[in-house]
């Protein structure tokens, strides 16, 4: 495998008390794993027609600013398309 992965949800609703319990914090990408040469990946997944918020732009530029690799992913191919160019560059400095 490319990466493990850890899909993280903002938070949900309890069925028996209704109360919205928080996973992450805000801004934190949907999806965080590792690259195999140890850099953090961080993809926030949205619809075609999804906004990506203040905090979630600030959480993927820190990630970037650090050498990791974050982007926005609206489809699978989204993804496809960022995680080989990682890995190619990556060859490349090695």
């Amino acid at each position: 495998g490319r990466v493990w992965k850890s899909l993280l949800s903002g938070g949900r609703v309890t069925a028996d008390t209704a109360r919205f319990v928080r996973f992450a914090f805000p801004g934190c990408s949907d999806i965080l794993g590792q690259l195999r040469d140890g850099r953090f990946l961080a993809i926030e997944v949205k619809s075609p027609i999804g906004r990506v918020s203040e905090d979630q732009r600030a959480f993927l530029s820190n990630v970037s600013t650090n050498n990791g690799c974050a982007f926005v992913a609206r489809s699978v191919e989204d993804v496809l398309e960022h995680i080989p160019l990682v890995e190619r560059s990556n060859e490349r400095s090695n």
